[in-house]
């Protein structure tokens, strides 16, 4: 398996617990279209559409096109910094501090690649 797919395996993994996780938390909190809460949300959100002049679909589809956007323009970031690994960079933009540092000292960032980050 070469390491792009591996990476693509990885990628799909994270969005299948991310999906587990999301599916508990609501096993949970007991919410089926039938609960009170999620009733009452569905009335809230009718009557603000009303109130805007739009009806239920409009609504529905902004929230639909929001959420594409959401998720389409989320960049994984692509490095590590060594001395707090929960500090990460995509590798897009300006180049933080930290890594004109490793840069600086002649090291490369190729080095601090997440996918190669040792647990």
């Amino acid at each position: 398996m070469t390491s792009k797919q591996l990476q693509k395996k990885r990628e799909e993994l994270q969005k299948l617990q991310q999906e587990v996780e999301l599916l508990e938390k609501r096993e949970q909190l007991q919410l089926s279209q039938d609960s009170t809460e999620i009733i009452e949300l569905v009335d809230l959100i009718e009557s603000t559409a009303e109130s805007h002049l739009m009806d239920l679909a409009e609504v529905i589809d902004l929230i639909l096109k929001k959420t594409k956007t959401i998720n389409k323009n989320k960049i994984e970031p692509k490095y590590y910094n060594p001395n707090n690994p929960k500090i990460v960079w995509t590798g897009r933009g300006r180049k933080p501090k930290w890594v004109e540092a490793i840069e600086s000292q002649g090291d490369s960032m190729e080095n601090y690649l997440i996918k190669n980050m040792k647990d």
